[in-house]
């Protein structure tokens, strides 16, 4: 399997959180870093995933700089300053999906990324 395309791997991400029983609130295939990234809603916390794609022979990354992690977190900020709406709890997740392996794609979830 050859790489996915930032629309593929923002589906795959968008099926996995509805699964795990989020609700996705937004999306866009060209977030900061130039990655897919998707706002959803668990339980009572917004959560702002940036979605990475890899190969297995170049696998998606599970750390995000400084300045993407920075661009995320005013992204979710104004997101909620643009529907009036207070800002709770937040929380920055990594959806990482590699094609290409034995079972067609993998996806890793990194939950709570503060730092890089």
């Amino acid at each position: 399997m050859s790489a996915l395309t930032a629309s593929q791997a923002l589906a795959l991400a968008q099926q996995y959180l509805h699964g795990r029983g989020a609700r996705i609130l937004d999306s866009a295939p060209d977030g900061p870093g130039g990655q897919p990234v998707i706002l959803a809603a668990d339980s009572h916390v917004l959560v702002t995933c940036h979605v990475s794609t890899g190969t297995r022979h170049s696998p998606a990354p599970c750390t995000l700089t400084s300045p993407v992690l920075r661009q995320l977190r005013q992204l979710a900020t104004g997101w909620l300053a643009a529907r009036r709406m207070r800002s709770g709890q937040q929380r920055t997740s990594i959806i990482a999906v590699t094609s290409g392996g034995p079972g067609g794609c993998t996806l890793d979830h990194i939950k709570g990324v503060n730092q890089p």
